[in-house]
């Protein structure tokens, strides 16, 4: 009897197993928490093995042996850069593979802001893939149509988690088609517990929320994590608490997939050709090249990799860089993964028994700075931080 995996810490839920299960008989079904776990029709089963042999932590995490080179980048175009996370390299691997009538596959809220893989042949519907989501997404489609592109003669890119980017690579066996791109990973809260946080924030304002941006940007809202809500009127929620909660919860590492906690991919050996990040922390190593809009890292992995730095490289500014500057900040994750919180299976229990605005309640309260900050209001506390930051630099 086929077995995939032997507990939820050894299981990120990619769906790589489902995919090439010959009998179609695994279907990943969420748990009370919300994340996907692969299930067995064993009425149709043939225990072929394949889906055991597929797993990418159970036959060890898969990545390329190279050193790979750093850079800190910025997209030149500096509009590009303001409607990126950070500094545009997404943007601009993306271009260059759409103007090889190549096909761009990444992550989006959809028009319910569910979040799902999908794909895009055009700058316009790749725009949607624009900016970070900090939310596991479902991979329902992803594998059949990266091979039905790939079996076209596409060039296709795949951008995404470093745990499906590996799940792409071993189901594509490698194509020389396929470009991946991975980014430095902090971990992953579940569909389900996004969905909650959106009914609870729409139940405390009141209207309903069109849009979330998980990495906000504006004219005084810099290079930061700073969140959004954008409401059925129009209003853009990038201050208060409720809009800044899921953000806080994240943080918290008690609703990660459990997998997240013990991911072989928090290391500089990556499994995407390209890897892309925040450069969090390059005003302490390159003050120089330091952007309040932003800079991306870059880490290129591969000859395929290398290959496309090359090509797009006029379109960026760019220096080279090391693993020591890159971890001076913030990006730790490139040498472990995070610590679950200490109160993590409590989390857990209560989130499954009493819900998402207990846990909110309890694991990230409203705090003083969180009433200063309303009794103030918006603008007065813009402004003090615009005055800070300036009186830095």
């Amino acid at each position: 009897m086929d077995i995939v995996y032997e507990n939820k810490q050894s299981c990120c839920g990619c769906g790589l197993c489902a995919a090439v299960c010959p009998k179609k008989c695994i279907q990943l079904i969420d748990d009370k928490t919300g994340f996907p776990y692969p299930v067995i029709d064993q009425t149709v089963c043939i225990d072929c093995g394949k889906c055991g042999k597929s797993c990418i932590i159970k036959n060890g995490y898969e990545y390329f042996t190279e050193t790979p080179d750093f850079y800190a980048v910025k997209h030149k175009n500096k509009d590009i850069v303001m409607s990126s996370t950070s500094g545009g390299i997404f943007t601009a691997v993306s271009d260059y593979i759409l103007a090889q009538d190549g096909v761009v596959f990444g992550a989006m809220l959809d028009e319910n802001l569910n979040p799902v893989y999908s794909y895009a042949e055009t700058q316009k519907d790749r725009d949607r893939f624009r900016g970070s989501k900090y939310v596991k997404c479902s991979s329902a489609g992803l594998f059949e149509n990266v091979e039905i592109f790939l079996k076209s003669g596409r060039k296709v890119l795949v951008t995404g988690t470093p745990c499906q980017v590996s799940a792409v690579r071993k189901f594509a066996k490698d194509h020389p088609g396929l470009l991946t791109m991975d980014f430095i990973c902090h971990g992953t809260p579940s569909a389900k517990f996004f969905k909650d946080y959106i009914c609870y924030a729409q139940s405390r304002c009141r209207k309903k929320i069109v849009r979330h941006h998980f990495r906000y940007k504006s004219s005084d809202v810099m290079w930061s994590h700073t969140e959004a809500n954008i409401l059925a009127d129009g209003t853009v929620d990038s201050f208060s608490y409720i809009s800044q909660l899921c953000k806080n919860l994240f943080y918290a590492n008690a609703n990660l997939n459990p997998s997240c906690y013990t991911c072989g991919y928090t290391n500089p050996r990556r499994p995407g050709d390209i890897t892309m990040a925040d450069y969090w922390g390059i005003e302490m190593v390159m003050p120089d090249f330091a952007d309040k809009r932003g800079t991306s890292l870059l880490l290129v992995n591969s000859s395929k990799g290398r290959d496309i730095f090359e090509a797009i490289k006029s379109e960026l500014e760019y220096k080279s860089s090391n693993l020591a500057e890159a971890t001076a900040g913030h990006q730790k994750h490139l040498l472990k993964p995070n610590d679950p919180n200490p109160r993590y299976a409590e989390f857990q229990q209560d989130y499954i028994e009493r819900g998402f605005e207990y846990c909110a309640k309890k694991f990230a309260p409203l705090t003083w700075k969180d009433v200063v900050k309303s009794v103030l209001g918006e603008t007065i506390v813009r402004r003090i931080k615009s005055r800070l930051y300036r009186a830095t630099i």
